[in-house]
């Protein structure tokens, strides 16, 4: 029987230090398939993808404007679970840097707890700079109520048939990620932080980034906030609908 398949799905925008940290600290003794969908970057950025395709774990999509981060996950849950066939994906953001074991460390946390999904911890939260974050002898920290984002977590393919796509209205970012878990818990699904798996998320301030994208995406924040509000009744965390819009209507798609 061959072995199981995990897949990495990864968004990327002209995050090419980053991705190129993330690359380096990618380490799984399971068979590990790293999806990059990259969202309309430069040419260094895309030179650099295309020299890492050559890995066999490696496969590469390029999309010429960035479509978001809903529908570059989405890209790549297609593709994980109905091409290759995986077990579970993990979300893993371009800017994160992975702990030893981490992919590991999830996949056997989440062997223990049925279907639930899985998130790892974020040192840089704990309070810890990147280059203890990097020292051989680094201790990392965990806390049980850590919040839980797509920067970095392991999600098995039973969440993916009951609950679906993200929704690409949250373009280019922000909330998309909540909505999804809000959804995974309607379901009646568990989200879980494994006290054995760390990464570091370097975060759009150690990474550059152009300051006109900024800005578009600091105005797209308060217009995907009042969706969210108008989609579940109350800001992440303090929703109150338990129907998307508060409908029985079924023509709504499966977001």
């Amino acid at each position: 029987m061959p072995d199981k398949v995990y897949s990495l799905i990864i968004p990327t925008l002209n995050r090419l230090e980053g991705l190129k940290l993330l690359y380096r600290s990618i380490s799984s003794t399971n068979n590990i398939k790293i999806l990059l969908i990259d969202n309309g970057s430069n040419k260094e950025t895309t030179d650099f993808i295309e020299q890492i395709s050559q890995d066999q774990r490696v496969f590469v999509t390029f999309d010429k404007f960035n479509k978001g981060a809903a529908y570059a996950r989405n890209a790549g849950l297609h593709f994980a679970f109905d091409g290759l066939k995986s077990e579970g994906i993990f979300f893993i953001d371009s800017d994160v840097v992975l702990g030893k074991d981490c992919l590991d460390e999830m996949i056997a946390f989440q062997s223990k707890n049925g279907g639930a999904v899985i998130f790892s911890q974020d040192q840089r939260i704990e309070g810890f700079s990147f280059r203890e974050f990097l020292a051989s002898d680094f201790k990392p920290t965990f806390k049980k109520e850590a919040p839980h984002t797509s920067e970095c977590c392991f999600m098995p393919k039973e969440t993916y048939k009951a609950v679906g796509y993200f929704d690409e209205m949250f373009y280019p970012v922000y909330c998309e990620d909540m909505d999804y878990f809000y959804r995974i818990k309607l379901k009646g699904g568990k989200l879980l932080n494994c006290q054995t798996a760390n990464h570091y998320h370097l975060g759009s301030n150690l990474l550059k980034e152009e300051d006109e994208f900024t800005g578009y995406k600091q105005r797209r924040f308060a217009l995907l906030e009042e969706y969210y509000k108008y989609k579940w009744g109350g800001e992440p965390t303090q929703e109150k609908f338990k129907k998307r819009f508060n409908s029985d209507w079924e023509g709504f798609p499966r977001i």
